[in-house]
């Protein structure tokens, strides 16, 4: 069975909705699905990685009552959460690790021109391990002229939650996901075997 607690938000044409759904149990993935007034969706479980921790942000809302559902991934386990629906003026700004994620790659270029690092580890991956899973070749390009490590290291959470090392590089995460256009322009980077 599907289980979900539906919420309501008021929103102003051209407001931004930013929700996140954060697992409070260690037995619920948390989904969130972000429906608006003409019935569009917005979902996501695993933010960047994440079993506990699911965000959706829809950048130019429609005006009028939007829905929300928190549930879990797998749809039949429940546990405590902490949700937050917020309704901005601005919608906050993407970070590399989602504009890579989304391959978004003249979004990246615009957010490199700052002093981001570039390898920056977020949910123990860097952006150019996002944008190699998603296989986004321009994002790919993008981060790789920036400097990003084309060897660096995933990792994942370890006991008492200190990281681990998987030993799993950009080259190793595209072609897990298949993504042999992303590969091919690692390989040509540099990338270990």
């Amino acid at each position: 069975p599907f289980y979900a607690d539906a919420y309501e938000a008021e929103v102003a044409a051209g407001q931004a909705v930013e929700v996140v759904l954060a697992s409070l149990s260690p037995y619920m993935v948390p989904r969130v699905l972000v429906v608006s007034p003409a019935a569009d969706t917005l979902s996501n479980d695993r933010y960047l990685g994440s079993t506990s921790l699911a965000r959706a942000v829809a950048r130019e809302a429609d005006a009028g009552t939007w829905t929300v559902l928190a549930s879990s991934a797998d749809g039949g386990s429940t546990g405590n959460y902490s949700l937050t629906i917020s309704v901005l003026d601005e919608a906050p700004a993407a970070t590399l690790h989602e504009l890579a994620a989304e391959g978004d790659a003249e979004a990246l270029a615009v957010a490199l021109e700052g002093d981001e690092d570039v390898d920056r580890p977020e949910n123990y991956r860097t952006p150019l391990m996002f944008a190699a899973q998603g296989g986004h070749v321009g994002a790919v390009e993008v981060l790789l002229e920036a400097g990003a490590d084309v060897n660096a290291v995933a990792g994942r959470p370890g006991p008492m939650y200190r990281p681990e090392m998987t030993l799993d590089t950009p080259l190793h995460i595209a072609a897990e996901a298949g993504q042999d256009a992303v590969a091919a322009v690692l390989l040509e980077a540099g990338a270990d075997l």
